[in-house]
């Protein structure tokens, strides 16, 4: 019973309509791109025009390498940190080591463990706990600092703000996805991850893995797979449908997979069309301390595309 009513879209507006302060920064969006919607209904890609390159992050097409040495702020990054940056535009990923000192992740990992005793938040299927940072200012400032923050606005080309994060205390053995798919923007591609290792991980305990060049394939939207929605339902195993798609997809490509075997404090950044998961887990009995964080740009659209829910502003 839970779950049909978890897949009425309905009962999404009805929520989404005594929630509508948050909400609110929607409206001048939907006029400015033609969309003629209550901010508080239904949205999906199937509302907008065809995605434009031309609206979307700048590095999208044009070239990084090129481009990122003209940024003013690019001079005052860490050598190391300018040559991870520097292939963005061909690769959708840049790996920056050690980003996090010991003892900055010591003390992330001592406020993420004081939030699972306190019990202000569950964990959830045995191994993630979701929106930390919501909980913690100072979880919050260690885990996304300004200097952190700056490369993210560099690469998208407009300010950020940190929508949600998710921490792993085990691999999550995920399929290959796209975020995008989860948290949508209009135009395309303004959304941005982060993956901070908060501790050692190998190929033993389940590491992330992805597909280098996988971000410039087509956007996978509800139009692009049998989800089995309609106008008033959502589909019934519509993970297990799009994670089918995305197999699909790479099985037509020559994309070399790429595991993210980590130091600790060491840092993957990726593109919002970036194809990634969690390999397998060989070593049950191992930790995979992780944190993930999901920023959206400024001045989009921001929704759930499988279930066309609009974005809370955080």
């Amino acid at each position: 019973m839970i779950a049909t009513l978890k897949r009425m879209k309905w009962i999404y507006v009805v929520y989404n309509f005594f929630h509508h302060k948050k909400l609110a920064y929607l409206k001048p969006l939907y006029e400015k791109f033609g969309l003629r919607k209550r901010y508080f209904q239904t949205v999906s890609s199937k509302d907008f025009n065809e995605n434009d390159p031309l609206i979307g992050p700048t590095l999208d097409r044009l070239n990084s390498a090129k481009e990122l040495p003209r940024h003013p702020s690019f001079a005052d990054l860490p050598e190391n940190i300018k040559e991870a940056l520097l292939p963005w535009s061909e690769e959708g990923y840049a790996v920056l080591e050690q980003f996090f000192s010991a003892e900055q992740v010591a003390s992330i990992n001592d406020q993420i463990e004081k939030l699972a005793k306190s019990n202000q938040l569950q964990i959830r299927e045995g191994r993630k706990m979701m929106f930390a940072v919501n909980h913690s200012p100072k979880l919050r400032a260690e885990a996304s600092p300004g200097r952190l923050e700056k490369i993210l606005e560099m690469l998208l080309g407009r300010p950020v703000s940190l929508f949600q994060s998710v921490n792993f205390y085990r691999g999550s053995e995920d399929p290959a996805h796209s975020d995008f798919i989860h948290m949508s923007t209009y135009p395309y591609g303004f959304l941005i991850a982060v993956w901070i290792a908060l501790e050692d991980i190998d190929m033993d305990n389940g590491p992330l893995f992805y597909y280098p060049g996988s971000h410039k394939l087509k956007y996978v939207m509800n139009s692009d797979f049998d989800h089995g929605g309609n106008s008033w339902m959502l589909g019934k195993n519509y993970r297990e449908k799009y994670s089918n798609k995305i197999a699909s997809v790479l099985a037509d490509t020559d994309f070399k997979i790429k595991y993210f075997t980590a130091k600790k404090g060491d840092v993957l950044i990726w593109h919002a069309n970036l194809l990634h998961g969690g390999a397998k887990v060989e070593n049950g009995d191992r930790t995979r301390k992780s944190m993930v964080m999901h920023y959206f740009a400024s001045d989009v659209i921001r929704y759930h595309e499988i279930t066309q829910r609009p974005s809370f502003q955080s």
